[in-house]
């Protein structure tokens, strides 16, 4: 597989995994807006952070021409299938504890952020400049937003670790 197709696969799976996290948080603080409002509202905000980079990244990755759908669940892996299984389960309505949830998904936000975007995506961007796969500004352009992102990722993961070590 040529440079280039992995970053159009990675783009869309990266913006299919936000929109599925998106999900993922939405349906738990659903579930505990009923237990503590405190974590509800933590968890919708995450929600819509992750909502946003589903945003972002579709809109970058159709501006640019960079989307080529791919089984995402073969491409990422772990992360993907995790995701997968959670929302599975609250879609089901089947219950899930707190401190599981909040294990499974400190887990799931450090994946994303360090793993996919700034260890794979990042330098890949950099790679496809110097073969001339990509132009140095549409790399630059999708850099900087990712960048950001990688942010928000570590953001939710502190968050997510703080809620952990609550008692609630």
């Amino acid at each position: 597989m040529d440079l280039y197709s992995v970053i159009r696969r990675n783009l869309y799976c990266c913006y299919m995994m936000e929109k599925m996290v998106t999900d993922v948080f939405d349906k738990y603080a659903d579930v505990m807006k009923h237990r503590s409002i405190y974590i509800s509202t933590v968890l919708n905000a995450i929600a819509l952070e992750s909502k946003k980079h589903a945003e972002l990244l579709g809109f970058l990755a159709k501006q640019f021409d960079l989307f080529e759908e791919t089984d995402c669940a073969q491409f990422v892996g772990e992360p993907w299938v995790k995701t997968q299984r959670v929302l599975d389960r609250l879609s089901l309505g089947e219950e899930m504890d707190l401190k599981s949830f909040l294990e499974t998904q400190i887990w799931i936000e450090g994946a994303i952020g360090e793993e996919t975007y700034h260890k794979i995506l990042l330098p890949l961007l950099i790679k496809c400049i110097n073969v001339n796969c990509l132009k140095e500004e549409t790399a630059k352009t999708l850099e900087v937003i990712l960048r950001k992102i990688v942010k928000d990722e570590k953001w939710h993961e502190e968050v997510l670790m703080k809620l952990a070590e609550h008692k609630f």
